[in-house]
């Protein structure tokens, strides 16, 4: 999606606000830079354990200088504060069960075809798994890849959880806790069995 001055300088006020605290907050141990591709629009598909991994995945992606879109709940845009740096910083809305889901569909494509990255959490919603381990994922990521031929990067984080336990309102920030996130090699199209 192209940048408009509006998008780059609400991500520059967010990422100068948010990363020194995430900083103080966690060790980070970044792995796998290698994997993200540079040349095309992909998914990339986190798992989510915790209500702070939005930030720490974006965190990730801002350092490696990708400017990171997330397919997020409409409601989200609803939210004061909240709504308006997501309108700004060209994030995705998706209304679940309505006839808007084409236009998240039509979003999340934009932002592919112009070589962005996507970010879609395959659970839509926190684990709720005992031990955190992510649950049987939907298959929106993998029919957008189908549509779209753009590479799916699968994104491990770990260590938010310490932070924000998940369904929390309280932060533990003390002492500060080691926080890691990593991608795989891409999958394509062919992964998913499409025969082009």
């Amino acid at each position: 999606m192209p940048e408009s001055t509006k998008s780059r300088v609400t991500f520059a006020l967010l990422a100068n606000t948010l990363r020194p605290v995430m900083n103080l907050m966690l060790r980070k141990q970044w792995e796998g830079l290698e994997n993200l591709p540079r040349d095309t629009g992909f998914i990339a598909c986190p798992n989510h354990v915790t209500e702070i991994d939005p930030v720490v995945v974006g965190h990730f992606f801002y350092n490696q200088k990708i400017m990171p879109r997330y397919l997020a709940k409409a409601s989200l845009f609803k939210v004061p504060v909240l709504g308006p740096a997501l309108r700004a910083t060209n994030q995705v809305p998706v209304e679940r069960i309505t006839a808007g889901a084409s236009a998240s569909l039509q979003g999340a494509r934009t932002v592919i075809d112009a070589g962005g990255a996507l970010i879609v959490y395959p659970e839509g919603t926190l684990t709720r798994d005992p031990g955190l381990w992510p649950m049987r994922g939907r298959t929106g990521a993998a029919r957008l890849a189908l549509q779209t031929g753009a590479p799916v990067v699968p994104i491990a984080h770990w260590g938010a959880e310490a932070v924000l336990p998940r369904y929390s309102k309280r932060l533990h920030l003390f002492p500060r806790k080691p926080c890691g996130c990593g991608s795989e090699p891409p999958w394509t199209s062919r992964t998913f069995g499409d025969s082009r």
